[in-house]
C-alpha cells in the first residue's frame, strides 16, 4: 500500500511538473493579455490627450503673454 501512494504521488508530482512547465512557457495567460492590451490602447489614448492639452496650454500661454511653466 506505501510503495503503490508512493508511486502514485511521484507521478502526480511529474504530471503536475508538466504542467507547470506549459503553463511557464505561454506568452502570457490569454485573461492577462487581453487586459493588458486594454491598458495599452487607454495609455496611448491618454498619451494623445496630455499631448493636446500640452498644445493647448502652450498656445493659450503664448496668446495671453503668461510665464506658464
Amino acid at each position: 500500500m506505501m510503495s503503490s501512494t508512493s508511486t502514485q504521488l511521484t507521478q502526480e508530482v511529474a504530471e503536475i511538473q508538466v504542467e507547470v512547465e506549459e503553463h511557464i512557457q505561454l506568452e502570457a495567460h490569454p485573461v492577462t493579455k487581453a487586459r493588458l492590451e486594454v491598458l495599452v490602447t487607454e495609455q496611448r489614448e491618454m498619451r494623445s490627450d496630455l499631448k493636446t492639452q500640452s498644445s493647448n496650454l502652450a498656445a493659450i500661454c503664448q496668446a495671453t503673454g503668461a510665464q506658464c511653466r
